[in-house]
């Protein structure tokens, strides 16, 4: 009489040690299983081909055939995919080597005190997962063939991986990234269409192998992807895209292929890249091998996506800081402010003291010519005007801190500095006066008796430079009494009718080379201790001028007011009209009458 066959799952146990196999095997056979067991990798695959168990339970170690060939083989080589296969090791095992995307195991265990329990609870709910099992054993065959199966099969994973690399040198260009990336799907899986989505601004779609289909396929293919990609990353909301066809031949003319087969992968890193997209016209191509090669391509090249995009958004964002600076900023100034190290802390810079240079600089009666001209006009002139000064500033490496209705405060220091500071900000007061001849005014209607002018005041001083704001709003900008003291000089040109002042701590910081004449020492308002100031000039002032306004300097520094007068009054007569020597004889005058006390040099300005 033929034995009954019985009808309970089979499952195999691998597993070295005799004592855990008999613990295991009890508590399946409890549960209703019947229980094959190996105690090394060989014999267990041998047993896998001749008994066909339903589950397999192997020891994270075996002998003769490694557990994880062992499973490779029966995924693989085998193409059991829906045979479950479960890892287990002590709970004290470092298994960390099974966890990675090569691993096929369906389940990877560590064996505590209820070990035996665990391995059965977790058999019971991969079976009950399989409604229908698809899988048939082979005809039996040599281990060796599931082997090289196998292995013939992990060379795909070999190949996908090594592609993925070298298309990874391509991370600052992820137009040519996307272009090899589609590459490698193209070798490795022959699909007749696929694509990448990008989850960027815009959305970038890039597509290639689409040489055989008609521009309608094509066009179905291309929406049926961005509506995938939609559907997958929700959190772009974006209508925009940018499309890249890298195939190489026009469509087909006439063509009837169809697609049967599609699949879409959602690119994954710390949060969606992407979606990657794949279509066939073979029925059923996508088979359990071709899925988890396109999961390996995903995951691996993941990490090149996310530091391809990393690099994109740095460059976007040092582009965006270039294309604001340079309105202001010299392009030697943007590339320091870029390669320095404050340029990487929080908000850009680091608030810090420094002595710098600043320079402001006014339109002069600019409130009285705006009332005669209509808005536009006076926007389109600031326009032209600020374009042609700043212009000027740049090119002596000065930075503009800001516009303040028709005024320019332009720093030299900040936020770079160089070893001729001063220098630079009196070239570029020189320049910005010749030049102020060639500003357009054609537009602008004038009151009578004036004309385009303007006051330029030059201080160097110490400063707080950085960060300054609030939550909602920081502008890199100096405090500091330096920048109070410069607009107070700036102010000044307007009294001795000149069109540039520098403090005398500008002063120090010359040579010979340039043209300048102490003019006066006034306390502005604000200051207790006496400045003096100095005109400055592109050309040299008449000898005769500069010569008995320098000895009447001298004269009323000690309280020689009348003889003071007298030189002032022959700087006059050299320079007929000169406002400077006019106050300077007036206030001799009257302090040879009226002495002042406590005399320091210095007269008090009550004004701004």
């Amino acid at each position: 009489m033929a034995e009954k066959k019985s009808d309970n799952k089979k499952v195999l146990i691998a597993e070295s040690s005799l004592t855990i196999t008999a613990l295991l095997q009890k508590e399946l056979e409890t549960a209703g299983f019947d229980v094959i067991t190996a105690t090394d990798g060989l014999t267990a695959l041998e047993k896998i081909i001749s008994d066909k168990p339903d589950c397999i339970a192997a020891d994270r170690i075996l002998d003769k055939l490694d557990s994880r060939i062992l499973c490779d083989i029966v995924k693989d080589g085998m193409q059991l995919y829906d045979i479950p296969f479960i890892l287990f090791g002590a709970e004290n095992d470092n298994c960390a080597d099974f966890h990675d995307s090569c691993c096929k195991a369906d389940a990877i265990l560590y064996l505590d005190a209820a070990g035996a329990k665990t391995i059965v609870s977790k058999v019971k709910q991969l079976l009950s997962r399989l409604l229908v099992q698809s899988n048939e054993y082979p005809a039996a065959a040599s281990p060796a063939v599931f082997a090289a199966k196998a292995l013939e099969r992990d060379k795909m994973f070999y190949f996908i991986l090594n592609a993925i690399t070298d298309a990874g040198m391509f991370l600052d260009d992820i137009d040519t990234l996307a272009e090899k990336m589609l590459d490698v799907l193209m070798s490795a899986f022959q699909c007749e269409a696929m694509a990448i989505v990008i989850n960027e601004m815009p959305t970038l779609v890039y597509v290639k192998g689409l040489n055989n289909i008609t521009k309608e396929a094509y066009e179905d293919f291309k929406q049926i992807c961005i509506a995938d990609f939609r559907s997958n990353i929700t959190n772009n909301m974006l209508y925009n895209y940018e499309i890249r066809n890298f195939s190489e031949d026009d469509f087909a003319q006439g063509s009837t292929i169809k697609f049967n087969s599609y699949r879409c992968l959602t690119l994954q890193g710390n949060e969606p890249l992407g979606t990657i997209h794949l279509a066939s016209a073979k029925p059923h191509f996508f088979t359990p091998e071709i899925d988890r090669g396109l999961q390996f391509f995903n995951e691996r090249s993941s990490v090149f996506w996310e530091q391809s995009l990393r690099m994109r958004k740095a460059n976007k964002t040092e582009s965006g800081l270039r294309n604001a600076f340079s309105h202001f900023v010299p392009k030697e100034v943007i590339d320091e402010i870029l390669q320095s190290e404050t340029a990487q802390s929080g908000l850009g810079f680091i608030n810090e003291k420094r002595k710098i240079v600043i320079l402001i600089c006014d339109i002069r009666n600019f409130t009285s010519i705006s009332e005669l001209n209509k808005p536009e006009n006076i926007v389109s002139f600031l326009n032209g005007y600020f374009s042609r000064m700043v212009g000027v500033i740049e090119k002596h490496g000065g930075s503009i801190d800001k516009f303040m209705g028709d005024s320019i405060m332009a720093l030299f220091g900040a936020p770079i500095s160089y070893e001729d500071n001063v220098q630079r900000a009196l070239k570029a007061a020189l320049e910005m006066n010749e030049l102020l001849a060639d500003i357009n005014c054609d537009n602008l209607i004038f009151p009578e008796g004036v004309e385009l002018n303007i006051g330029i005041g030059i201080h160097y001083g110490e400063v707080i430079v950085g960060n300054i704001g609030c939550d909602n709003k920081i502008e890199y900008t100096v405090i500091g009494d330096s920048v109070n003291l410069a607009s107070r000089l700036e102010s000044l040109t307007k009294r001795y009718n000149v069109r540039i002042i520098t403090s005398q701590a500008v002063k120090n910081e010359l040579d010979d080379s340039f043209n300048l004449l102490h003019i006066d020492t006034v306390k502005v308002k604000g200051k207790s201790v006496g400045v003096p100031i100095y005109r400055v000039d592109s050309q040299p002032l008449p000898e005769n001028y500069a010569k008995n306004y320098n000895k009447a300097m001298n004269l009323y520094a000690n309280k020689a007011w009348n003889l003071a007068g007298e030189y002032f009054q022959k700087a006059l007569e050299a320079m007929p009209g000169n406002h400077a020597a006019a106050i300077m004889l007036k206030r001799c005058y009257d302090f040879a009458i009226n002495p002042p006390k406590n005399w320091d040099g210095a007269v008090l300005l009550t004004t701004k």
